[in-house]
Formats: structure tokens, sequence, C-alpha cells
């Protein structure tokens, strides 16, 4: 299964939320593909990884897109958590 997770305002908006999904990226990655998803700078992954790998969160790969709702709906995203509404 596929699980998408936004970073910002979502994984990083509270220590709560980092505690959580920390835990939670660690149960799903072994089994299922974890993406985060953000609309940060492009080539900016390198950075995002480092703050992942602060935060705790673990995960298959960085999406970087500026249309997150079009990316789940086109790649078969199963779950997605996100702060906005779409």
């Amino acid at each position: 299964m596929k699980i998408a997770i936004d970073l910002d305002s979502t994984i990083n908006s509270s220590r709560d939320s980092i505690d959580i999904l920390s835990a939670l990226s660690r149960l799903l990655c072994p089994v299922h593909t974890v993406l985060v998803l953000t609309d940060r700078e492009p080539n900016s992954e390198q950075d995002i990884a480092v703050e992942l790998d602060l935060l705790g969160i673990d995960y298959n790969q960085i999406i970087i897109t500026n249309n997150k709702a079009q990316f789940v709906k086109n790649n078969n995203i199963a779950f997605f958590l996100e702060n906005e509404i779409y």
C-alpha cells in the first residue's frame, strides 16, 4: 500500500505530531511505501532528508510537488495525511 504524508504543518506541526508520525512511520515503512510530500523548493530533497532524519521520520521517498492532490490521485495513494482540505 502507498501512504503519503505531508511534511509542512502536518508532520512538523507540533511535538506531538512528530512523535506520533515518527512511531507510525517506523511501523509502516517496512511493509508499505511511505512517501513524504511537500511543496518546497525543487531539488531540496537532501535538506528535507536531513530534517526528516532529525525528526525521526522513516520514509521510502520524498516527493516535491506543487499539486499534492493530483499526485495522490495519479499515483494510487491509498492513504494521504494532510493538513489542508482539497
